[in-house]
């Protein structure tokens, strides 16, 4: 994709902050155009401004909640646009976007797995759906999924979470599998505990030693690697990042 004449257009979900903006940052810092989305818009707005005084590459804002019927087809037209209306021109998506909620297995009603299937399933599921002619009219198309250590060794309460990221596992096997005709290549990238807000919104660092989570530029960094070609691994395979301890990926 390095030589290619058009920017190269890349969505990143839930990137207003932890790994979603540090993928996003090192995407601009490489003169991508990133389409930036999210649900809440001041983070966002921040973060073109940033782009804009760096002046590398190009960011847009896309507010929306990933696990909402409406938000694919919204985060595809804001693509578009951003690729100055010309259809077929997205390079890469990264759903980053997740939702973790705690409860004990017994304690694991349908609303929160509806939840969590919305956000870390359903949501990325309906974005692929709606890129994928993009994506393969790109004739290399990339697509990392971000999913959680928490699928091979799920911490308490983090039932709905680790299935919902398991299920998205899968999700990259069968686009690798069907997308390999059309020059798409996906992968997982399934880190542990990571050091965000989001993560301690859920775990204090009594539960979660601050040297247990990992910064999120490390994770992103192996994210970028696939996207740019740095790092070759076999289209559909999971990259676990487990960090300093096995501990579930919140971020």
């Amino acid at each position: 994709m390095s030589g290619s004449t058009h920017p190269r257009i890349a969505i990143v979900t839930g990137a207003g902050s932890g790994l979603g903006r540090a993928v996003a940052e090192g995407l601009l810092a490489d003169a991508w155009t990133v389409v930036l989305v999210g649900r809440r818009a001041e983070p966002l707005g921040r973060m073109i401004e940033a782009a804009e005084a760096r002046g590398h590459g190009r960011a847009v804002a896309c507010t929306a909640d990933v696990g909402a019927d409406d938000a694919a087809p919204r985060v595809l037209e804001a693509a578009i646009t951003a690729g100055g209306g010309e259809a077929g021109r997205i390079d890469a998506v990264v759903n980053n976007a997740g939702l973790a909620e705690l409860a004990a297995f017994t304690e694991t009603d349908g609303a929160t797995f509806a939840r969590s299937l919305a956000v870390n399933l359903l949501g990325p599921v309906r974005l692929l759906q709606a890129a994928w002619p993009h994506l393969a009219a790109s004739g290399r198309g990339r697509v990392v999924n971000i999913s959680s250590m928490a699928t091979a060794d799920p911490f308490d309460g983090f039932l709905a979470y680790a299935a919902a990221k398991s299920g998205l596992e899968s999700v990259t096997r069968s686009l690798a599998r069907e997308g390999a005709s059309v020059g798409l290549e996906a992968w997982t990238v399934a880190p542990g505990a990571i050091e965000t807000p989001m993560l301690r919104g859920l775990f204090d660092e009594s539960m979660v030693p601050r040297e247990a989570a990992m910064a999120p530029a490390e994770v992103a960094a192996v994210v970028l690697d696939l996207l740019t070609g740095r790092r070759r691994a076999p289209s559909g395979a999971t990259i676990r990042m487990p960090g300093p301890q096995c501990l579930p990926s919140v971020g």
